[in-house]
Protein backbone atom coordinates (compact mmCIF):
# COMPACT_ATOMS: atom_id res chain seq x y z
CA UNK A 1 0.00 0.00 0.00
CA UNK A 2 3.11 2.42 0.45
CA UNK A 3 3.42 4.90 -2.14
CA UNK A 4 -0.06 4.03 -3.29
CA UNK A 5 -2.85 6.88 -3.29
CA UNK A 6 -5.79 6.27 -1.04
CA UNK A 7 -8.99 7.55 0.63
CA UNK A 8 -8.40 8.10 4.39
CA UNK A 9 -11.94 7.77 5.81
CA UNK A 10 -12.26 8.79 9.68
CA UNK A 11 -14.27 8.01 12.33
CA UNK A 12 -16.13 11.27 12.35
CA UNK A 13 -16.84 10.64 8.19
CA UNK A 14 -14.60 12.86 6.34
CA UNK A 15 -12.74 11.39 3.28
CA UNK A 16 -8.84 12.39 3.15
CA UNK A 17 -6.61 11.84 0.08
CA UNK A 18 -3.18 11.47 -0.34
CA UNK A 19 -0.17 9.26 -0.68
CA UNK A 20 0.98 6.51 1.68
CA UNK A 21 4.28 7.08 2.87
CA UNK A 22 4.46 5.19 5.91
CA UNK A 23 1.73 3.10 8.03
CA UNK A 24 3.32 1.32 11.17
CA UNK A 25 1.25 -0.29 13.77
CA UNK A 26 -0.28 2.53 15.50
CA UNK A 27 0.12 5.22 12.47
CA UNK A 28 -1.03 6.24 9.03
CA UNK A 29 1.27 8.52 7.47
CA UNK A 30 -0.08 10.45 4.24
CA UNK A 31 1.82 12.57 2.19
CA UNK A 32 -0.28 15.87 0.62
CA UNK A 33 -3.22 14.76 2.82
CA UNK A 34 -6.47 17.06 0.97
CA UNK A 35 -10.23 17.07 2.33
CA UNK A 36 -12.47 15.74 -0.12
CA UNK A 37 -15.40 18.62 -0.29
CA UNK A 38 -18.65 17.28 -2.23
CA UNK A 39 -20.65 19.28 -4.51
CA UNK A 40 -21.87 22.20 -2.93
CA UNK A 41 -25.07 22.37 -5.03
CA UNK A 42 -26.51 20.50 -7.79
CA UNK A 43 -24.17 21.18 -11.12
CA UNK A 44 -21.50 21.80 -8.81
CA UNK A 45 -18.12 20.21 -8.88
CA UNK A 46 -16.42 18.45 -5.90
CA UNK A 47 -12.98 19.35 -4.98
CA UNK A 48 -10.54 19.45 -2.22
CA UNK A 49 -10.18 21.46 0.77
CA UNK A 50 -6.27 22.97 0.77
CA UNK A 51 -5.55 20.88 3.98
CA UNK A 52 -7.88 18.98 6.20
CA UNK A 53 -9.28 20.83 8.29
CA UNK A 54 -10.31 24.31 8.95
CA UNK A 55 -7.29 25.53 11.81
CA UNK A 56 -4.64 24.04 10.51
CA UNK A 57 -1.97 24.68 7.88
CA UNK A 58 -2.75 24.89 4.46
CA UNK A 59 -1.23 22.52 1.90
CA UNK A 60 0.81 19.79 4.38
CA UNK A 61 3.58 18.00 3.19
CA UNK A 62 2.40 15.18 5.20
CA UNK A 63 0.53 14.16 8.34
CA UNK A 64 0.42 11.25 10.47
CA UNK A 65 -3.26 9.91 11.48
CA UNK A 66 -3.62 7.65 14.08
CA UNK A 67 -5.22 3.89 13.22
CA UNK A 68 -7.45 4.53 16.22
CA UNK A 69 -9.31 7.24 14.74
CA UNK A 70 -9.26 5.64 10.52
CA UNK A 71 -12.63 3.94 9.84
CA UNK A 72 -10.96 2.07 6.59
CA UNK A 73 -8.64 3.51 3.54
CA UNK A 74 -10.00 2.20 0.26
CA UNK A 75 -8.79 3.16 -3.28
CA UNK A 76 -10.06 6.09 -4.22
CA UNK A 77 -12.48 6.32 -7.84
CA UNK A 78 -9.78 7.16 -10.81
CA UNK A 79 -11.17 10.33 -11.53
CA UNK A 80 -10.77 11.43 -7.60
CA UNK A 81 -7.05 9.91 -7.63
CA UNK A 82 -6.29 12.25 -11.10
CA UNK A 83 -7.89 15.17 -9.73
CA UNK A 84 -5.80 14.81 -6.32
CA UNK A 85 -2.65 14.28 -8.15
CA UNK A 86 -3.49 17.79 -10.10
CA UNK A 87 -3.92 19.62 -7.31
CA UNK A 88 -1.36 18.74 -5.25
CA UNK A 89 1.03 18.93 -7.86
CA UNK A 90 -0.11 21.64 -10.54
CA UNK A 91 -0.06 18.50 -13.09
CA UNK A 92 -3.18 18.11 -15.28
CA UNK A 93 -3.89 14.78 -15.61
CA UNK A 94 -6.20 13.64 -19.19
Amino acid sequence: MKNNVVTLVTNMQSEIIGRVKEIDDTTVTLESPRLFVPAQQEGGSPGFAPGICMTGITEPSELVFNKSAILTLCVPHPDIASAWQSATSGIVMS
